[in-house]
């Protein structure tokens, strides 16, 4: 399985972005590739929060585009809606706490804990990510 970051599909919509043609490479092969795309529900609402914004995006979608982005990618064949385990928040915690986390490092730490609880390989542009124990982590580059 795979679960991709935030800002693998932020970049996927911004075609002016230097990262636009890699991530839409990815998110395209993960999507017809041959494993199961999982989807965090707080990635799908951050993809949409970011992509409406007008002082993060040049170019911000309105919110029908970013809704229809997010439904796209629910309804592809490979997608699967990823629930959070007793696992997810355990080992949520457990990062936190062994890393020190606090602030916006949480919701990093909340990605890798799903993914690892799934089993998952998480594609991301971050290197950050590098950094959470147990995480099979793929970091895109330009």
């Amino acid at each position: 399985m795979i679960i991709f970051d935030v800002n693998v599909f932020v970049y996927a919509l911004d075609p002016e972005g230097a990262f636009h043609d890699r991530a839409l490479a990815a998110l395209e092969e993960g999507l017809n590739g041959g494993e199961p795309v999982g989807l965090v529900e707080t990635t799908l609402i951050s993809t949409a929060r970011i992509v409406t914004h007008r002082r993060l995006m040049r170019r911000p979608l309105n919110t029908d585009q970013a809704l229809q982005f997010c439904a796209s990618l629910r309804d592809a064949p490979r997608s699967v809606r990823l629930d959070s385990t007793t696992d997810s928040w355990s080992r949520f915690a457990t990062l936190v706490t062994n890393l020190g986390l606090r602030g916006p490092d949480l919701s990093d730490a909340w990605l890798a804990a799903v993914a690892i609880a799934h089993r998952a390989r998480f594609v991301t542009f971050n290197r950050g990510f590098r950094r959470f124990p147990g995480l099979d982590v793929e970091v895109l580059d330009a």
